[in-house]
């Protein structure tokens, strides 16, 4: 499977095999342009696909990580501010004209959480928790050059990501916020785009950060935390999140909350996104599936579509 996150200014792609082992990765500068998301893709793919030629390997599928308002079922981006989309993109009826494989989008802090699931068994991960993307990026919202601090969450019900009337779910922006600026905290935009220099800054944002989770960990008894993306790179935060879980918590004992990093950093929403890819292929039919979305068998017949490869293999 091949697991491709799209940001503004890079890429990150990886292809892992059925055991979710990695067998390629890159990492390339990238400049998204006025492209669309099915475009940008298509340039992405055939620029890294010949090179596995030497590899003997068969793609069987793809799935794309990036930020914004995301119907997986359907491959519709809503709307995306790091993107610059603000009309839907029906990513589908693009790429299923131009791939012969099955191909799957998901928001980019979903992806962190369906690596979890796909791939966190060695952590033994609690039903419910919640995912916490924590990125440095570009942001072309509302036409605005902005980079910064980028923060998206995922809570995951019952093994299940959660996604909401409007897949907005887990769209992060601080109860503390204040002013009229681009970025999602009680900061300047200045200093959103210094906060990995300045220590004491950073702090703050994670202090925030903290305040923020443990309001909703406590108030949803989810059971961890997991930390993506370059946060990892801080591991200080780890502390703060624990704290600001125990102050917020009403009873005497400590709060039964586990706080870790994902371990993946930079690769979290490729390989996220390969593994919702997986968790798809070998899922089994949900007969509760919400109607209203089209459910979760949209994605498991997506996946499942038959090639040459699958045909022999599953």
């Amino acid at each position: 499977m091949l697991g491709v996150e799209i940001q503004t200014d890079f890429f990150v792609a990886l292809l892992i095999n059925l055991h979710g082992r990695i067998l390629y990765t890159v990492k390339k500068e990238f400049n998204l342009g006025s492209r669309t998301i099915s475009d940008a893709f298509r340039s992405i793919y055939e620029d890294i696909v010949p090179g596995f030629a030497d590899m003997r390997v068969r793609i069987i599928g793809t799935a794309i990580g990036c930020g914004g308002i995301i119907n997986p079922y359907k491959g519709i981006v809503y709307q995306s501010n790091p993107l610059n989309v603000h009309e839907p993109e029906h990513i589908y009826e693009v790429l299923d004209r131009h791939l012969e494989i099955p191909v799957l989008i998901e928001n980019d802090a979903n992806c962190g959480a369906w690596g979890e699931l796909a791939f966190g068994k060695l952590h033994e991960s609690p039903r419910d928790f919640i995912y916490v993307l924590g990125e440095t990026r570009n942001n072309k919202a509302i036409d605005a050059e902005y980079r910064g601090i980028a923060i998206g969450t995922s809570v995951v019900f019952d093994q299940k990501v959660h996604y909401g009337h409007d897949f907005s779910s887990g769209e992060f922006q601080s109860v503390f916020r204040s002013g009229e600026h681009l970025n999602q905290f009680d900061i300047t935009d200045r200093e959103a785009g210094i906060y990995e220099e300045d220590e004491a800054l950073f702090r703050k944002v994670a202090r925030e950060l903290s305040r923020n989770i443990a309001f909703l960990v406590n108030m949803l008894n989810l059971k961890e935390v997991v930390l993506g993306g370059r946060i990892e790179y801080h591991p200080e935060i780890l502390e703060v999140m624990q704290e600001e879980i125990n102050r917020n918590w009403s009873y005497d004992s400590p709060a039964q909350v586990k706080v870790r990093f994902s371990e993946l950093r930079e690769q979290t929403v490729a390989y996220g996104a390969a593994g919702m890819f997986l968790e798809q292929l070998f899922s089994l039919p949900d007969v509760s599936a919400s109607k209203k979305h089209g459910g979760g068998n949209l994605l498991r017949e997506r996946a499942a579509r038959a090639t040459d490869f699958t045909m022999e293999v599953i």
